[in-house]
């Protein structure tokens, strides 16, 4: 229930709705993973919400959280690509606050993620389709498409 409170309030938020903001779904979600912190699914979610909010590091956390799930998975699910996404994303906004070798290295990092995606499935994470996707915000869509572009020139 505290996971579907949070995805209304979210789409609340997406929609201008000013009766609800970004930290009503977070905390549904915080409590949706306090519950049950084996789905990947709520555990993406609360990862969204945490970078709506800034806070790149407990998303990053949290993602890297539902990849240890996915690694102990036998097939690969299809909401895994969003975990990868949503780190590829966190860890970009990491590297905006290194300077040198350590922005390198999560440059680099967050890139491979990026491009692990884009060739499992380069239809759906263009921004036109992430649109469609209820979990990505239009601020994580407009940083997902600027990636590139701005990862390859900081090389």
């Amino acid at each position: 229930i505290s996971f579907l409170r949070g995805r209304l309030a979210w789409q609340f938020v997406k929609v201008g709705n000013k009766n609800f903001d970004i930290l009503d779904a977070r905390r549904y979600w915080e409590t949706t993973v306090k519950e049950d912190s084996n789905s990947i699914i709520f555990l993406n979610a609360l990862g969204f919400a945490y970078y709506a909010e800034g806070k790149y590091n407990k998303a990053n956390q949290v993602w890297s959280d539902a990849l240890a799930l996915i690694d102990q998975t036998q097939t690969f699910p299809p909401e895994a690509l969003n975990t990868y996404a949503g780190l590829a994303l966190g860890l970009r906004k990491i590297a905006e606050q290194q300077t040198g070798k350590s922005e390198k290295f999560y440059i680099n990092k967050a890139l491979n993620l990026r491009q692990k995606v884009m060739r499992s499935d380069p239809v759906n994470f263009q921004a036109d389709n992430l649109a469609k996707n209820w979990i990505w915000s239009e601020q994580a869509i407009l940083d997902w498409k600027s990636f590139l572009p701005a990862t390859t020139a900081a090389k």
